[in-house]
């Protein structure tokens, strides 16, 4: 259990690394946990649990959709490399579910208690992270007629 002075200096920081200890062993794909863990801790790491709002979801999600997309450039050191296209609206999705699991883990394991109730993102009603955009063009007739030539014809 946590008393109140806790609960007052507990950070996000603090929180995602007890959600990745506690919780990721046990989890199917907790191998993941981590990365995510790493890059909400970044931005958000350093706010106490007790004054973390909406507020600061929003702007964490408006950041990261502006954000070039990395991956491990495959050395042993950790180095990445900064790819041309931006993070996208799922991966937003994914790093925000888990600060909502680590913030749900904090308050039924540890007794975390949130003054003004757990904050989170409603995803329906956030355009934003709402599914991408499906296609913006049908095949031409010419680009079918090639395929059928290919393949053969479809039924």
């Amino acid at each position: 259990s946590v008393d109140s002075s806790t609960a007052q200096t507990m950070t996000v920081a603090k929180a995602l690394d007890l959600y990745v200890d506690e919780a990721a062993p046990h989890l199917k794909a907790g191998h993941a946990l981590s990365s995510l863990a790493r890059t909400l801790k970044d931005r958000l790491g350093s706010i106490p649990l007790s004054a973390l709002a909406a507020t600061d979801l929003v702007q964490y999600r408006d950041a990261r959709l502006a954000d070039r997309a990395r991956r491990a450039a495959g050395r042993k050191d950790g180095s990445v490399v900064e790819l041309k296209r931006k993070v996208s609206a799922a991966t937003v999705r994914h790093e925000l579910g888990a600060l909502n699991r680590a913030l749900g883990h904090v308050e039924a394991e540890h007794g975390m208690l949130f003054p003004r109730g757990r904050p989170k993102l409603n995803f329906q009603r956030s355009n934003v992270l709402a599914l991408g955009v499906g296609r913006d063009r049908v095949p031409s007739d010419d680009e079918r007629a090639r395929v059928s030539r290919l393949v053969g014809p479809m039924s």
